[in-house]
Order: structure tokens, then sequence, then C-alpha cells
């Protein structure tokens, strides 16, 4: 592993801790039940089973599939009428200028940005090379406040802009809420707020444009009036009451601030974790409806009978906590107190360089090299990668720059216990630090406490377990190395909630062929291997136990080269995985059946010389075959359907073209 600050350290842990509880998620079965219902002027509004028979019907209540269709057959069977209305408004603030991580935060959630890419622009912006002139304030601060001038400069635009009626009535102060605030600069905001984001010059890249509008929008905001939002709830209920269906719907009265964005939309959208969040997937206890329904829903009156126009139960699972992307990590790790604004893009480019997690989306993948580097620390340097320990250095090196405290009393108070700390492991040897790491990573790498799961699938006495190596290790048989009972089995560590992004699969592919199981029929290894040409897979030698013998085939003889390399490519039966398939998700029935189609299957012997006939399988689709003559299968016929007859008449035809241009029909005899 290379080398990495305490604060990747502690970057990195946060990802792979985060990947090790998603390993240990359970999903839970749960349903949900929505129904739409029918409004006068053939309008219609969504609404979700809220209650039934008593009971709160939000969450996990409604548990399987039969007490889901219970309720959606008296949902369908009743009669349903407005029983309750609620409407109240919602005063929303703006948010305060961008500071960093913010800056950083919102350009990922509404740009798609990486840090890096967003610092980068933000530079741009802030050198003004393009422009003549900086457009943009400094770009790493932990400042929310704005200067009076620059207070007053955005205020003066808002009016000029949107009206007098938009600004706030009070100057708007804010105040920094990250821990460890460094306050010397004022908030990132343009340099000069009446330039807008239409009068930028044309030479300014498209990244700068987008983030220079991203950062205008957000500073006038910041001094504008609060918006107004309606929230609107409407209870539907049967006739005795024990079904209550719930519609909401939120509409703009007032948008205030809302009106600097140029979709104010997007800026109540959804928070910036986009792989889900944890718990439940999409089963509310309320049917959100868009403005134009909640509009709809705002007119309806108590007693106001409604018909139902469809009914749907809908299944759902719980899913494991999302993956830190970018932007919520930076976000992590601000409410931590750990870093500084100016080291989060390059905290999180340094990780991906030195391959400890790789980016799948937006969402970052710890890599296997990286989950083992947390184990390790974890056993051995727990304290040193602690949160608090962290956040503590922060403090304790500010102090040192205030002058408070004197920089050697720090040094020595961190050196001397992290050197006894090493002094102390000296000695370790590489086999316990294996052990320990194979108890470590046990719920990502072996998920489950079955013993039969750890058996290894080649010689059935060994146990696998995790074998290090240079690129984080692969997991072999505990009898890889041993001198009597030898096993070569080996694959690569397999993260069960990686999406095997193109590198990932290329780092496991390096560890060795990937075993997928067994042939159901032949009892022979299945394997996913990689060649020149891309990954494919591999069935053992005919006539292996089992799978049991190494599935390249015994070790040719010494001065029998040639001899065993025949009888090894005779034996063994190989298929190329088409390119709509995901090779780093195979699965063994997929495989199995590629594998299955490249055998060759007789059709009978031709009449004229009692030469087999063949139905194969090649890289251009299937074909039929006598001596050296292949002539591919019409679209209308597969290799199930064809008749002898039919293969016979196509390669009549095949050998009579091949004759008329001087081929040979016979295969050449090797002399």
């Amino acid at each position: 592993a290379s080398s990495a600050g305490r604060v990747q350290s502690v970057a990195l842990r946060l990802c792979c801790e985060r990947e090790v509880e998603a390993s240990k998620f359970v999903p839970e079965e749960y349903w949900s039940i929505s129904a739409q219902f029918g409004l006068p002027g053939n309008k219609a509004v969504s609404a979700m089973l809220s209650r039934a028979d008593g009971k709160k019907m939000g969450g996990m209540a409604i548990k399987d599939q039969q007490q889901a269709q219970s309720l959606t057959a008296r949902i369908k069977a009743a009669s349903f009428q407005v029983s309750d209305t609620q409407s109240k408004l919602q005063q929303r603030q703006p948010a305060a200028p961008f500071i960093t991580s913010t800056l950083q935060q919102e350009a990922s959630r509404r740009l798609g940005f990486g840090a890096s890419r967003t610092m980068q622009a933000a530079q741009a912006l802030y050198e003004g090379s393009e422009a003549g002139e900086g457009l943009i304030t400094y770009m790493r601060t932990d400042g929310v406040q704005l200067s009076p001038e620059a207070v007053q400069a955005v205020r003066s635009t808002v009016v000029s802009h949107f009206g007098p009626n938009m600004v706030s009535q009070e100057p708007r102060v804010y105040k920094s809420r990250v821990k460890n605030a460094q306050e010397a600069h004022e908030a990132i905001r343009p340099t000069n707020p009446r330039l807008t984001p239409d009068k930028l010059p044309a030479s300014l890249s498209s990244d700068q444009s987008k983030l220079y509008r991203l950062i205008w929008e957000r500073t006038l905001a910041s001094q504008m009036r609060n918006a107004v939002i309606e929230q609107i709830g409407v209870d539907f209920s049967n006739t005795d009451g024990s079904l209550v269906l719930r519609a909401t719907g939120s509409s703009v009265k007032e948008p205030g601030y809302l009106k600097a964005y140029d979709n104010f939309r997007k800026v109540e959208g959804e928070p910036e974790e986009q792989s889900g969040s944890e718990g439940l997937e999409n089963g509310p206890a309320e049917a959100h409806n868009s403005p134009s329904a909640a509009a709809m829903l705002s007119t309806l009156k108590k007693g106001q009978a409604v018909h139902t126009q469809d009914v749907q139960p809908a299944q759902h699972f719980t899913r494991p906590p999302p993956r830190y992307t970018e932007a919520s990590l930076i976000k992590a790790l601000e409410e931590l107190g750990i870093g500084r604004p100016s080291t989060y893009a390059s905290t999180l480019k340094l990780l991906q360089t030195r391959g400890y997690v790789s980016k799948e989306g937006r969402a970052l993948a710890p890599s296997s090299k990286g989950l083992v580097l947390v184990a390790f620390l974890q056993r051995y340097f727990q304290q040193y990668i602690d949160y608090d320990f962290t956040s503590k250095m922060e403090q304790q090196l500010d102090e040192v720059s205030e002058g408070s405290v004197p920089w050697k009393s720090v040094l020595k108070d961190f050196w001397g216990p992290f050197q006894k700390k090493c002094e102390s492991l000296k000695d370790l040897k590489v086999s316990e630090v294996v052990d320990a790491l194979n108890e470590e990573l046990q719920p990502v790498f072996f998920p489950g406490s079955d013993e039969e799961a750890r058996r290894c699938p080649k010689c059935f006495t060994g146990t696998l377990h995790y074998k290090p190596s240079k690129f984080g290790g692969f997991v072999g048989c505990s009898n890889f190395d041993h001198p009597q009972a030898s096993c070569s089995y080996a694959r690569p560590l397999h993260m069960p909630n990686s999406t095997d992004s193109s590198e990932v699969l290329e780092e496991a592919l390096i560890s060795g062929p990937l075993h997928l199981g067994h042939h159901p029929t032949t009892h022979q290894a299945v394997l996913r291997k990689k060649g020149p040409y891309g990954p494919y897979l591999e069935l053992g030698p005919v006539g292996g136990a089992e799978g049991t013998e190494n599935v390249a085939g015994p070790e040719p003889q010494r001065g029998k080269k040639g001899a065993a390399k025949k009888a090894k490519k005779a034996d063994v039966v190989r298929a190329a995985i088409p390119k709509d398939v995901d090779a780093s998700s195979i699965t063994l029935e997929q495989a199995v059946a590629l594998l299955d189609a490249t055998i060759p299957q007789s059709l009978g012997s031709h009449p004229d010389d009692g030469a087999p006939i063949l139905v194969k399988s090649g890289r251009y689709g299937p074909y039929v075959q006598h001596q050296a003559v292949l002539a591919p299968l019409p679209k209308d016929k597969t290799p199930e359907s064809i008749t002898l007859e039919e293969a016979l008449e196509l390669l009549s035809k095949k050998a009579a073209r091949m004759a008329a241009k001087g081929i040979p029909t016979v295969p050449k005899k090797k002399t």
C-alpha cells in the first residue's frame, strides 16, 4: 500500500465501514398499496394506504403479498369520500452563501461535478484568466459572511433584477456551523453581482459558466425573502372508516428566494445521496402529488365522493446504506470536523489515484486493497484513524497556528506513544497479521458463518482464506502451499455489494481464474478467465473427477509439450462471453448455457464418406461442418431445429462455391 495522510485514512475508513455495513445488511420484504382517485374534469390524484382497521400502514406494516392482496381487494370493493383535509403554509429560508465544502456538494448534486472538477473551474473563475479579471472571491474558505459592501451590492442587484418586494426586509447575517471553522475569508461570491450569467465572456468554458451561475444564484438568494410553500394533505376513507388512504402535495405560494434560481424545482429536489437511503426503499405512507395535482387537492371538500380508478400493491425491500459519493463524504468529514476546505478535493483524488477507492457512477467503492488497509489499521493502529483523534488533532494544529500551544509539545505528545506502538509490533509475524485480517474481513469477503461456504470447492479438504498480494490479496485454499496436499485453487476477493467496474474486474482477473461453480451434468469446474481478447469461460478437461483436476490440464511431461498441448486443446471446452453479457456478474447458469452451446452436436454421418455432420456455435453464430466445409445456419434455423437433410443441402452449396474458387473441402493431412 502507498502512504496516505491522516485525513485520507479517515476518509477511507468511512468508505470501508459503509461497505462492511452494507455487506452485513439483510433485506426485508414489505409492501405498499397506492390508488388513483378520479376527480371531476377527468382529473386524478394518487393516494397511499395509511391506516387499516385502526392501525397505521406506513413503513413496513404490510409484511407479505397475501396481506397486500387482501387489503387491495377491500379497497377495490369499497366506496371512498374525502374525510379530512389539512393545509399549512411553510416558510423556507435561503441557504447561506457558499463555502468550499458546500460549493463542492451543490456542484455534485446539481451539475454532477466531482470535487476536483469543481475546484479547477473555481480556480479559473478566481484567477479570471479568460475574463481579464477575477469573477469570484477566494474559493477556499470556511466563512459564510459577506462584507458590508458586498451585501449592499447583492441587495441592490436583487432589487434591479426581481423588484423591491423580493429583497429581505433586513440584511441577512449568517454564521458558520462548521467545526473549527477558519473564517479569515468571506464566503464565495461573484466579485461583481451585477454581472449576470447571461453576460459572461464567451471565452469561459462550459464548466466555468455553469459554476458561476451556481455561485451567482446562491449569493443573490441569500439576501432575498423567504419562500412560502403550501403543504396539503387529504384523507380518503371508506364508509365505515376502516380504510384510510392519504394524498399529499405542495405548491409554491410565494417563490421568494427561489426566483433567483434558473430551475428552482431542482433546488427543492432530492438530497445529494443518489444511491438510495438506508432502510425503506420507496414505500412511503403518503403519496406526494405533483404541483398541478396538489392544486386539485386544495379544491376538495370534506364529504366529497371520489371514485377509485386503479389500485396497485407494490413489493419493496429494505436497502443497505448507500455508498458515499464525493459530496456526501465531504459533508461527513465536515460534520466530524476533519480536514480543511482546501484539502477535500486533493484527499478524494489521492484515494482514487492510489487505488484505494474507485468511482462506480457517482459512488465511491472501496477496492480490496483499501479494505485490507483499513482492516490492518483498525486492528493495529486503531487510535490513529479514530474520528475523535483526527478531529482533536485539527484543533491542536489550529492552536499551534494561533501560537497558543508550542508545536514541539504537540509533536512530543504524538510521537512518544506512536513510537512505542510501532516498537510493540516489530516482532509481529506475517502469519499473525494474515490471521487477524481474515477475522476482520470475514463480513465482506466471507459473508455468513456457514463453514461449508468456506470449504475449498476444488480439494474439498482445505478452507478458504485471505492471501496477501500486491493487488490487495486474493482468496486461496489453506492447502495452497501445503507440501503434501497442495491445492492451487484461487479466486479474487469478492465484494457482494460491488457492481464490479471494469477496473475492479481487471484487478480480479489478474489474481487468477474465478471459480463460478460446477457443471450440473459433467461436474467439471466452470471458470471465468481473462484472455488476450477479453474474459472467457472454460470447462475443465473431460474426465475430471468432480472438477477437482487442474482445470488447465495436467502438466505436460518433459519432451512431450506438443502432445500435451494437443491433448489440452482437445479436452478443454471454452466459450467467449458475448459483449452484451456483463462478464463481472455472469452467473453459473449463464456460463453453463454458453459452454453447452459450444459443444458440437452430431446430426449424423455424411452419405458419401461417413464423416460426421456437426452443429457448432462460433463467434458469428451457429453453423454446420463437414470436413473443412463450414456453412452458417439461416436466420430462421437454430441448432435445435435443423435436420440432417437441411444441413447436407447447406454444405453442398458451400462446397460447390469453395470448389469454384479452388479451396479444398477436405483438411490437409499433416505429415
